[in-house]
């Protein structure tokens, strides 16, 4: 028992010794992280409480007409914002395996910028992820919580190069 305590002492003290690892002044994060909460926030506030969230059916990823309205402002807002570039986000409930739902989730995601597309978006900065069932909105397992999790979420971030 003594002996992992002192192994232990003796690495925090290796470390304690190591050069600090070599950083970019030219890269200034904090300042980029800043705008782009800006404009996420900025996005967030035009189209509107989860106005960047498009729901779907269970086991659906089509996008509705209903839908769509959404998917129209947040085209709107992306088109004066060239500077944006999004990320659609593909989420499901937690029925389902995790491999159908990183499926599920990939094909919302896609869906999504398809008819953004469709609808004139502009922005060529555009990439897809799936996070299946991993990343719920609403914890729970009734179907107000399901709905909610059934979702394709708009990020913006922003061209810094």
């Amino acid at each position: 028992m003594k002996l992992k305590y002192l192994a232990g002492l003796t690495g925090l003290l290796m470390l304690a010794g190591c050069d600090a690892p070599n950083v970019d002044e030219s890269v200034n994060e904090p300042t980029d992280m800043l705008a782009v909460s800006t404009l996420q926030q900025q996005f967030e506030a035009e189209v509107g409480h989860e106005g960047n969230w498009v729901f779907f059916g269970f086991d659906q990823y089509n996008v509705t007409a209903a839908q769509r309205a959404k998917l129209q402002k947040q085209v709107e807002w992306l088109n004066q914002h060239p500077e944006a570039m999004i990320q659609v986000e593909g989420h499901c409930d937690e029925r389902g395996t995790s491999e159908y739902n990183m499926g599920l989730g990939m094909r919302r995601a896609e869906s999504v910028v398809k008819v953004m597309k469709e609808m004139g978006l502009t922005c060529a900065n555009v990439s897809v992820i799936s996070y299946g069932k991993e990343r719920p909105a609403v914890p729970g397992t009734n179907e107000a919580a399901h709905a909610k999790n059934r979702r394709a979420v708009t990020v913006v971030t922003m061209d810094i190069e």
